[in-house]
């Protein structure tokens, strides 16, 4: 599962570079509704190809509607709006505390135990994540427009927190693959209707083909493909162990903008990647199967 884990990090962390791509060609809120469309087509061919398909039960459809409203669309919502009012540390470090929403949401809800190992593995991917920015020469900002940007990051964080959660409990009923193919069409056809208007005035014909390409990989590949994987990783060792492996994602972003577009790569950054390896290597031990809360 680790494999699987490491494989959904890189290719989520090669995609902002990929994405920087596709950006160039099209508006970020546009750019978003097409990739989430990309990624219901994915999805439900999944489902067809793994014959996953079953009547979910209208008590579970309000399940997944919830995880759908308040995880997966209003991160989706607020991420494309914030990151372009903030600045990438910001942005990072923000999301970099992903491990500790899912914890205290496990904690506060005892739906899993978090010991001491859990703590220590999570305060230290913490710490690799401000030295890769740090390194990396992605300032902090502090100006209210950074600070606006920031909280709707937060928000987003929080929301994949919640989305990271509570997706456990469906998906140990239903398919992997199902659950997520639910949890993104009904995330397409919210997005679609707060972003209607961008939508519409989108000059679609005069796409480049590096814009179809780019938006095809972060619909296909990281909005859907890494998804089903994500949950299916929550499903198998907790959704706090699963959250750790999130702080990987800047080593593999730094490596490919180092690689593709020339970025820095210093010390301090292979110092941050090295505490974020640290970190997971202390959760080694603990049991694959995370203990429940009584």
């Amino acid at each position: 599962m680790r494999a699987i884990l490491v494989l959904v990090i890189f290719l989520w962390g090669i995609n902002p570079t990929i994405m920087k791509i596709g950006l160039v060609h099209i508006p970020p809120v546009p750019y978003n509704a097409l990739r989430m469309f990309f990624a219901v087509a994915t999805s439900w061919v999944i489902v067809k190809f793994t014959g996953s398909y079953e009547k979910i039960e209208a008590k579970d459809f309000k399940r997944l509607f919830r995880i759908s409203l308040f995880g997966f669309f209003i991160f989706q919502l607020c991420f494309t709006i914030g990151v372009n009012r903030t600045t990438a540390g910001n942005a990072s470090l923000i999301l970099g505390t992903l491990p500790i929403t899912v914890a205290l949401i496990n904690r506060l809800l005892g739906i899993e135990k978090i010991n001491h190992k859990m703590v220590i593995g999570i305060i230290l991917s913490v710490i690799g994540v401000v030295l890769i920015i740090m390194g990396s020469n992605k300032t902090f900002g502090f100006s209210i427009n950074h600070m606006k940007g920031g909280m709707l990051i937060l928000i987003a964080q929080i929301a994949y927190g919640y989305f990271t959660v509570f997706s456990k409990e469906v998906a140990q009923k239903y398919n992997n693959s199902l659950v997520m193919a639910y949890i993104v069409t009904i995330t397409a056809i919210l997005f679609t209707m707060v972003s209607a208007p961008k939508i519409i005035a989108m000059d679609w014909m005069n796409i480049p083909l590096a814009g179809w390409l780019s938006n095809a990989y972060s619909g296909i590949i990281a909005v859907c493909i890494c998804n089903v994987l994500w949950v299916l990783a929550v499903q198998k060792i907790g959704s706090t162990k699963t959250a750790l492996y999130n702080n990987i994602q800047p080593v593999f972003a730094i490596l490919t903008g180092y690689m593709v577009l020339g970025e820095p790569f210093g010390f301090v950054q292979l110092i941050g990647a090295i505490t974020i390896f640290i970190g997971l290597y202390v959760t080694r031990k603990n049991k694959e199967t995370p203990q429940v809360m009584k």
